[in-house]
């Protein structure tokens, strides 16, 4: 029983994402874009 409540949980917060990202602009999405990247690139480098 557990197990399907996380799986719902994540299912709706995926759900959320898709939504709020659809309904950004072309800018807010590419600025987004680079934040992302620019995570990425300095996580990356800890390792």
């Amino acid at each position: 029983m557990q197990k399907v409540k996380w799986g719902l949980l994540l299912a709706a917060a995926a759900a959320y994402g898709v939504y709020r990202y659809t309904k950004m602009s072309p800018d807010q999405k590419n600025n987004l874009k680079q934040k992302g990247k620019s995570l990425w690139t300095k996580t990356r480098r800890c390792k």
